[in-house]
């Protein structure tokens, strides 16, 4: 008896893409310091690396928690947490629109490192944006948000920006 076996059939499926002009939504986060910053030891924060919370962005799915990253009392870079619950994108697609948005819309710029003792006096005292000044920003089209932040305000720091979809634009409004 001769069994017939049936062949998988595959399809192949045509993508295609478009260039559009779109406009965008920039939304500058907002940076609340913790109080508690003015009760820290500037002297033990001298010696060896830490990863201090320092306050948080407003907005989107969660406050995104943001950190001073200091190697022997220097703030090195600052980090920023992603929300548990929003997905990663594709950093590499969102590259050069990242680069378009920041060039035209940081006011302050690439960070530069900065003794504990002055990074805790000017983020009391609001000199430093967090925000725009770490580079992060949402980037909104159509009524979905994308938060991203440059290279190096990530952890690991990257060569392209890191990107988060966000959800809904209605939350930061």
């Amino acid at each position: 008896m001769r069994k017939t076996v049936a062949k998988a059939v595959t399809k192949t499926v045509a993508t295609n893409s478009l260039t559009l002009s779109i406009a965008a939504k920039i939304i500058e986060p907002k940076f609340t310091a913790f109080k508690s910053l003015k009760h820290l030891d500037r002297v033990a924060l001298q010696r060896g690396n830490h990863r201090l919370e320092v306050g948080y962005l407003e907005g989107g799915c969660c406050a995104k928690t943001v950190y001073a990253v200091l190697k022997k009392g220097i703030v090195e870079r600052i980090e920023v947490a992603p929300c548990d619950d929003s997905e990663k994108a594709s950093s590499k697609d969102f590259a050069a629109v990242f680069d378009i948005v920041a060039k035209r819309f940081a006011k302050q710029p690439a960070w530069e490192p900065l003794p504990i003792a002055d990074f805790i006096e000017q983020t009391l005292a609001r000199r430093i944006n967090i925000g725009t000044g770490a580079g992060c920003f949402w980037i909104c089209i159509f009524s979905w948000c994308l938060f991203c932040c440059k290279p190096w305000v990530t952890n690991p720091p990257s060569p392209n920006p890191d990107c988060w979809i966000e959800g809904r634009a209605s939350s930061l409004m």
